[in-house]
């Protein structure tokens, strides 16, 4: 009877010496999963932050450039009127020109005339 109350009794030691060591290992485990599980929540913050600054930035972008698509008409209206001009000044130069030549043309025929 002692025989089988000291084995009952070393099952029971045995048992919870063996749980308490599982549970360690266990609690130990878990622990080191929550550390790596923590690290990787803080990577995918700063990962996320930098998405995030990144996506404001090229909002920024998008707002400048449909800003200058917005004034492209303007401006486009604005160099149609500077090449109008422009071609009005060109003229009117080239008309000058060759009123120009055609002064000095009869000029140098009256001094050939003159001189001879």
């Amino acid at each position: 009877m002692y025989t089988i109350l000291g084995l009952l009794l070393g099952l029971i030691i045995g048992g919870a010496v063996a749980w308490v060591v599982a549970s360690s290992k266990v609690k130990s485990s878990l622990e080191r999963n929550i550390r790596d599980l923590e690290d990787k929540a803080k990577g995918a913050e700063a990962s996320r932050d930098s998405v995030q600054r990144q996506a404001a930035i090229f909002q920024e972008e998008i707002a400048s450039l449909e800003k200058k698509l917005e004034n492209l008409p303007d401006y486009r209206i604005e160099l149609e009127k500077q090449i109008q001009t422009l071609e009005v000044r060109k003229e009117s130069i080239q008309e000058n020109f060759e009123e120009s030549q055609k002064y000095l043309f009869k000029e140098q025929e009256k001094l050939q005339e003159s001189q001879s």
